[in-house]
């Protein structure tokens, strides 16, 4: 399957894909450096659009106008090349990983293990999962992860996928359209090390795509966790996945590791383009504060 390579910034870590629908433009950050940069298909131009300090993810409101989620676990509008704050940070919080909208525009938010300053490589604090509602109240619905990754919802929107990259498990859970609710969490599918699962997008068959660091590809699996497939990328730190174009059939792959292409190879940090041969679905729009 061909792979094109159609942007490379030497990202450090390029994350977070994500198709504005209104703008038929996809966006991507390198987070480590707080760049973020968005590719117009129909035109082929890329650019860069805001540098900051981190960017954990992005999310597409309602209106088409685009949420940060970063440091501190706060959220700002991005709003030409600034950014103004929607949810003040909180006190002695990480930071975000991974995020996305659920089909009711609330936002489900991954943050990252809290280091312990005195004992290198342990932690005074695991990750959380929040779920932001539309008037913005903030709510923990899961503690004690690893780190936070992949979120995506089941066609039927009974279910809610999550990654948690170090335990190697896409999870599933019980989702409740209605009050946001999660519960009765459960293994879907494994991934063996030295692979580890990083962000997923959801297919318009229900399947689900997952990118893997330390792996160089992109797996398909169904939604019951069956393997259907592997693509393999020229790159072994792909990051995140995402549908995208006008009839969301290209499938648009971040990886990192561009700070070290001597020993990650010439295309590491760069965004990747597969025609896998299916569509996505509409990204679901945040309404945060809406």
């Amino acid at each position: 399957m061909q792979v094109d390579i159609i942007a490379d910034y030497a990202c450090h870590c390029g994350e977070g894909p994500i198709w504005n629908e209104v703008e038929q433009r996809l966006y991507w950050q390198d987070s480590t450096t707080g760049r973020l940069f968005r590719y117009d298909p129909a035109a082929d131009q890329h650019e860069q659009v805001l540098k900051t300090n981190y960017i954990g993810a992005t999310t597409v409101q309602a209106d088409g106008s685009m949420l940060m989620l970063g440091w501190a676990c706060g959220i700002w509008r991005v709003q030409g090349d600034q950014l103004v704050r929607l949810c003040e940070p909180m006190p002695g919080e990480s930071r975000f990983n991974d995020v996305a909208a659920d089909p009711k525009g609330r936002v489900f938010a991954g943050s990252m293990p809290i280091d312990d300053p005195d004992h290198e490589g342990k932690h005074t604090r695991l990750g959380r999962l929040y779920r932001f509602d539309t008037d913005l109240s903030c709510h923990v619905v899961e503690e004690d992860l690893g780190c936070a990754n992949g979120i995506g919802f089941s066609l039927a929107h009974k279910t809610m996928y999550y990654v948690d990259s170090p335990a190697h498990q896409i999870y599933a859970y019980d989702y409740d359209i209605e009050t946001g609710d999660i519960s009765a969490r459960r293994m879907l599918a494994p991934v063996e090390a030295p692979l580890i699962p990083d962000g997923l997008t959801v297919d318009a068959d229900g399947n689900i795509w997952l990118a893997c660091w330390e792996g160089g590809c992109v797996k398909q699996f169904t939604p019951g966790g069956g393997l259907l497939q592997t693509i393999e990328l020229p790159t072994a730190l792909t990051t995140s996945v995402m549908f995208g174009g006008k009839d969301l059939d290209e499938l648009y792959v971040t990886s990192a590791g561009g700070n070290d292409k001597e020993n990650r190879g010439p295309h590491a940090g760069a965004l990747f383009r597969i025609r896998p041969g299916v569509k996505g679905l509409p990204e679901n729009r945040s309404r945060l504060g809406m």
